[in-house]
């Protein structure tokens, strides 16, 4: 009886050992801007190039690794194409242990800004 305690016991804190990738967090970009590709997307550690996220698309990805320095204030950098030339920009995202941090590249010709150069960010 004292074995098949010691392997329950040993059982459950084998599975219940709190995998940390369940605890990393995500980043999830979708395009709502018509005049744009997204092509790269650069925070802390992670490089994401070679992309192709067009108008009215997603794609998230995962921060296996956790991110060095702090959830807060995280300083994202986008690359895009327009008009046949590359464009950038970036802006600073709060993440949260375990959860999926979301922005959208929006137009901003409601703003007057518009062109390929001022990309929102929402």
């Amino acid at each position: 009886m004292k074995k098949l305690i010691l392997l329950f016991v040993l059982f459950t804190f084998s599975c219940s050992g709190g995998d940390d990738e369940e605890n990393n967090p995500s980043l999830t970009i979708t395009n709502q801007n018509d005049i744009i590709t997204i092509t790269e997307i650069n925070l802390v550690g992670y490089k994401f190039s070679s992309l192709n996220i067009g108008l009215g698309e997603s794609k998230t990805f995962q921060l296996s690794s956790g991110l060095n320095g702090g959830m807060n204030d995280v300083n994202v950098s986008f690359s895009w194409s327009c008009g046949g030339r590359g464009w950038s920009g970036n802006t600073s995202l709060d993440f949260t242990e375990g959860n999926t941090t979301r922005i959208t590249l929006i137009d901003t010709f409601d703003r007057g800004d518009g062109g390929c150069r001022d990309v929102g960010y929402e």
